[in-house]
């Protein structure tokens, strides 16, 4: 096994943090061989420690002989090279996104972008919705408010026709106000005076 091991990624191991915990469980069960090995065990009868689901099926997704010293000093290398050079997408959301939607995206990331791509996610509710989508080289705005921001023009416009459309239909056709003493307009100009 060369030390230029091309690791696939589980899609629950979404960005870097996860995959520094990955390194640091790895170094745990490698001192757990190595004691193992100081007592007299070998390759044969070491028994397996305890690892994680994540490490688990990072394991068995790249079919690593975890019991070989040599296979884990490889995998290990792998992983930290992997945690420092691997490019990273910034996705920003409104709000907290479903793990399993996020497992999806990086899935999705990882088919279609890169196969070692991490992901790092943050939050800022002002994006009301959508996303903000950063990469090493561009910058992509999905979210809402920036939709809205790009259609204020139509919007206004849009409101303008509605508001002369009502002021040049026949009288008959227009929404007749309802009843008071005082119009509306005098009660918005004079706060002290109410409508009846």
């Amino acid at each position: 096994m060369s030390s230029k091991l091309e690791i696939k990624l589980p899609p629950a191991l979404i960005g870097r943090a996860h995959l520094a915990q990955l390194v640091r469980e790895l170094e745990v069960v490698e001192n757990d061989f190595e004691s193992q090995k100081a007592r007299g065990a070998t390759k044969d009868t070491y028994k397996m420690p305890h690892m994680t689901r994540a490490l688990s099926d990072c394991i068995e997704l790249n079919k690593i002989d975890i019991m070989s010293g040599q296979v884990r000093m490889h995998f290990k290398s792998a992983l930290n090279d992997m945690k420092n050079k691997a490019p990273v997408i910034h996705f920003t959301f409104a709000s907290e996104p479903d793990l399993e939607v996020l497992q999806k995206l990086t899935d999705w990331v990882r088919t279609e972008v890169h196969p070692q791509a991490l992901v790092s996610v943050g939050i800022q509710p002002g994006l009301v919705g959508g996303v903000y989508l950063r990469t090493p080289n561009h910058v992509h705005d999905f979210s809402l408010k920036a939709l809205l921001h790009t259609k204020r023009g139509i919007i206004a416009d849009e409101l303008a026709t509605a508001i002369q459309s009502a002021q040049t239909a026949p009288p008959s056709t227009r929404p007749k106000p309802e009843p008071s003493g005082i119009p509306l307009t005098a009660a918005i100009a004079n706060p002290g005076v109410k409508p009846s």
